[in-house]
C-alpha cells in the first residue's frame, strides 16, 4: 500500500499543516499603559464603560448576576421556559446584559430544572421501594 521510502522517521512530522490550521482566531491584546496624563475624558469614559459591565469577570467570563436581574429572568423562565430571540433581545436590553447571556441563563436554568425533576424521581422511586 505505502512506500516505506516515503517517510523518513515520523510522518506526522512530514505532513505540512493544513491552510485552516494557519489561521490565528486568537489575536493577543495590545497592552498599553495609560498614564492620566493623556485624554482624561477617554479614561472617564473607559471607567464608565467597565463600570457598566462590572457583573461580567473578564478573568473567568462568568457573569455574576445581581438580585434583581436574577428575580427577574427566574419570573420570566417562571412564565416562559423558552424564550424566542425578539423577548430575549428585550429582556437582554431592559436588564443591560447582553442577549448572550440571557441565552445561557435560560440554558442553564432548563438543565437545573431537569436535574431537580430526575433527583425527585429517584426519591419517590426509593420511598416506594423502602416501604416494600
Amino acid at each position: 500500500m505505502y512506500n516505506e521510502s516515503s517517510f523518513s522517521g515520523n510522518p506526522v512530522q512530514n505532513t505540512p499543516p493544513f491552510q485552516w490550521m494557519k489561521i490565528k482566531r486568537h489575536h493577543p491584546k495590545s497592552q498599553k499603559n495609560f498614564s492620566t496624563n493623556e485624554n482624561p475624558q477617554c479614561l472617564q469614559a473607559l471607567y464608565y464603560s467597565f463600570e457598566d459591565q462590572s457583573s461580567f469577570n473578564s478573568i473567568t467570563g462568568r457573569t455574576n448576576f445581581t438580585n434583581k436581574q436574577l428575580t427577574e429572568l427566574e419570573k420570566e423562565f417562571h412564565f416562559n421556559q423558552y424564550l424566542t430571540r425578539a423577548r430575549r433581545i428585550e429582556i437582554a436590553n431592559s436588564m443591560g446584559l447582553s442577549e448572550t447571556q440571557v441565552k445561557i441563563w435560560f440554558q442553564n436554568r432548563r438543565m437545573k430544572q431537569k436535574r431537580r425533576q430526575k433527583a425527585r424521581k429517584v426519591d419517590l422511586c426509593s420511598s416506594e421501594d423502602s416501604r416494600k
